[in-house]
């Protein structure tokens, strides 16, 4: 025979599992940059997902590089261009569009490491 407490026990364990999370996003670029090398990365954002972190890290000691974050609706919420010698760090966070958000590098002589992320945590 099934008691009361189990039966409330299975219906607390199937509603905290059936219960809508935020799904998550966390993609990005973890590589070397080499001489006129460039990155897209093009990441579906839901209308679950509240807001967008860019985090990361680029070395550079040679040349330069250019950064971009794209929305879905196409505007560059981030760019910016490095020239060598610098190491710099990124931690920017906007309000999630949903749709298609592209993140890009793209090298112009650029060499040195780029580690650089987005994701809803």
């Amino acid at each position: 025979m099934i008691s009361k407490s189990n039966i409330f026990l299975v219906a607390l364990i199937v509603l905290l599992a059936s219960c809508e999370k935020e799904p998550h996003i966390n993609l990005g670029f973890d590589t070397p940059i080499e001489r006129n090398s460039s990155g897209v990365l093009i990441a579906h954002v839901s209308s679950d997902v509240n807001s967008i972190h860019l985090t990361g890290h680029v070395s550079l000691t040679a040349g330069e590089v250019h950064l971009s974050l794209l929305n879905s609706g196409g505007f560059e919420v981030y760019s910016k261009t490095i020239i060598a010698q610098v190491e710099l760090q990124i931690s920017e966070m906007y309000e999630a569009k949903p749709g298609y958000w592209k993140l890009k590098y793209t090298s112009k002589e650029g060499v040195g490491e780029i580690d650089l992320q987005i994701h809803n945590r």
